[in-house]
């Protein structure tokens, strides 16, 4: 029989530990409910708190946590990078909604062959119930059509372009210095040398009895991630494939963030091939790193504008899509950053939808690197203003 999951509402448990700072000078027991979190202290870093609760239960010893994440921590969160942290402690399952997501782990038995051996397994990612009792992603050719009918004109057009690529398909001889990693899933091979000095993915191939769609995504990712940075590419080259292959000029496959896991099961088989050559590079030089420094600088063409023409493009940008009603531009903080405003007064779940979207837009249609952010509301009430003020 399975023990049963700990079930825990992230947001309710931050929103209590934050309301319990000002009525308790200590014991967030008494208000937590859950003894295992006795010194659970919330971190600004979501990341870290989040994995601080896993971490937490893991040492109580219990079997699993399930950890239910709205979607406003979504936004802040590294997804991926937290999704490797919690791979460490068991096997990771994660299902999406409107309202955010729930985030699984079950523990390793403390001296089972699963546990020592658990870099070396690809811990899998689900996006149903159904998938979840599988035990596997299906392969690509396996998704059932007739279900996925929208989903599968969202990725047509990207899907067509990116099979005229080639040049990646084969394997790799050793060459040294470089060191060599390699997984397999769903019947592909993907392997690439890394320099071990800089952790530099240096080149890439594929190989196996293959689809001519798994053919297709596999050239695709290889592009992306050569010469990137290793965490960079593991934990977000299928982020960007399919952002580059999505049409974007239709519906997000989700509401809310999308990602391989929940846009499309094609997606799968990259993720577990991505996070696999991570741990086997890991097993293989004793890399521990989980810092990921690459930032992903600004295409040339925008670099090449001037203040002024970025700011009269993105303008006409929120006025082409439905989103953009009632939102304006405030100002660029930088060649990345965009600031903007509502015009009217609207509940904070159809903001964050509207801002999605725009973003969306705005990285397909002008630049892939924009990240749209709100002006902060200033408090009209000059009382309150003062009080706050004279407390810092």
């Amino acid at each position: 029989m399975t023990a049963e999951i700990t079930k825990i509402d992230y947001e309710i448990l931050v929103a209590d530990y934050l309301r319990s700072l000002t009525t308790v000078l200590r014991g967030f027991k008494t208000g937590s409910g859950y003894a295992f979190l006795e010194t659970w202290v919330h971190d600004d870093n979501e990341n870290r708190g989040i994995l601080g609760i896993i971490e937490a239960a893991r040492d109580y010893g219990l079997p699993g946590i399930s950890i239910s994440i709205g979607q406003a921590t979504l936004q802040k969160l590294d997804f991926p990078l937290l999704r490797e942290q919690a791979a460490q402690q068991g096997k990771i399952f994660v299902e999406h909604s409107p309202l955010g997501m729930d985030l699984t782990t079950h523990f390793f038995e403390a001296d089972s062959a699963e546990k020592k051996d658990h870099s070396a397994q690809q811990n899998k990612v689900f996006k149903t119930s159904a998938q979840r009792e599988r035990a596997h992603y299906a392969p690509p050719d396996s998704v059932a059509v007739d279900a996925l009918v929208d989903r599968e004109a969202l990725y047509a057009n990207g899907l067509k372009l990116l099979s005229k690529r080639s040049g990646h398909e084969g394997s790799l001889e050793a060459e040294a210095p470089l060191q060599h990693a390699q997984h397999t899933s769903a019947g592909a091979v993907l392997e690439v040398l890394v320099d071990p000095n800089h952790h530099v993915i240096r080149k890439v191939a594929y190989h196996g009895k293959i689809s001519d769609l798994q053919r297709t995504l596999l050239e695709g990712l290889s592009t992306i991630i050569e010469n990137k940075p290793l965490i960079e590419a593991c934990q977000h080259g299928v982020i960007y494939l399919e952002f580059e292959l999505r049409d974007h000029s239709a519906v997000a496959p989700v509401r809310g963030i999308v990602t391989p896991e929940n846009a499309h099961p094609m997606f799968g088989f990259l993720v577990q091939l991505s996070q696999g050559i991570l741990a086997d590079y890991r097993r293989s030089t004793g890399f521990d790193s989980t810092r990921n420094y690459f930032d992903q600088p600004v295409s040339e063409n925008w670099k090449a504008l001037d203040q002024t023409e970025k700011e009269n493009r993105i303008r006409a940008a929120l006025v082409q899509h439905p989103a953009g009603r009632g939102v304006e531009l405030v100002r660029m903080e930088s060649q990345k950053r965009v600031v903007v405003g509502f015009l009217e007064e609207l509940g904070g779940r159809e903001k964050q939808s509207r801002l999605f979207q725009l973003e969306d837009f705005l990285k397909n249609r002008l630049e892939p690197t924009l990240q749209i952010y709100v002006e902060p509301k200033v408090d009209l009430n000059k009382l309150r203003r003062l009080k706050e003020a004279s407390a810092i």
